[in-house]
């Protein structure tokens, strides 16, 4: 469990990294010279960042969803995907596993892996709405 939260924190640091991206990158667009642009690293170094700080979040996800499917298991509970929050982790996991593998070996930079960064981090906080969205509950 302490994994999994580590990895949300992670990944929300990285959240904030994709918007000091998208932030950065529409005043350099913009020719707009704000003091507050000034105090941020250059785009290179944000991205050198956001991958850094992706690829720990996914170990910390993957090993957080790990440790609750065996502890699932152990109790003897067989539905692990009937779970809403647990589907939707899944789900952000592959989400992150794809920019993982975009920014590696496609070249995903700057707005792009800000805005999949964006999108898996709503994926990841809407889990803890699941149990509101979904008919089933959080089981374990």
């Amino acid at each position: 469990v302490i994994s999994y939260f580590i990895a949300h924190v992670v990944l929300i640091f990285g959240f904030a990294i994709g918007i000091c991206i998208l932030i950065k990158e529409f005043c350099i667009k913009r020719k707009l010279r704000p003091v507050l642009i000034n105090f941020l690293p250059s785009l290179a170094s944000l991205d050198k960042l956001l991958r850094r700080v992706i690829s720990y979040g996914i170990i910390f996800l993957l090993s957080g969803l790990s440790s609750g499917y065996f502890y699932a298991e152990m109790l003897k509970r067989s539905f692990f995907l009937s779970d809403t929050k647990v589907v939707i982790s899944v789900l952000s996991l592959l989400l992150y596993l794809f920019l993982f593998v975009a920014m590696w070996f496609r070249g995903f930079r700057g707005i792009r892996a800000a805005w999949l960064t964006i999108i898996a981090t709503f994926t990841l906080v809407s889990s803890y709405c699941a149990e509101y969205i979904g008919v089933t509950f959080h089981v374990f």
